[in-house]
């Protein structure tokens, strides 16, 4: 595993894990996780895809 897919998943499990532990009541807040895990699922999508493309 590279380190680009291992931080991708080291940030969507905190984003997870405070948009878990937020209040329904604060919305910015559970949005802004929610952009987190977001960004974070894209960039271990795409570190994915370049290390796929580079190996090949």
């Amino acid at each position: 595993m590279d380190a680009v897919t291992l931080f991708a998943i080291a940030v969507f499990s905190l984003a997870w894990l405070f948009y878990a532990r937020s209040d329904a009541s604060e919305p910015l807040i559970r949005l802004f996780c929610a952009v987190l895990m977001i960004l974070a699922s894209g960039v271990g999508l795409l570190g994915l895809a370049l290390r796929w493309l580079t190996h090949s």
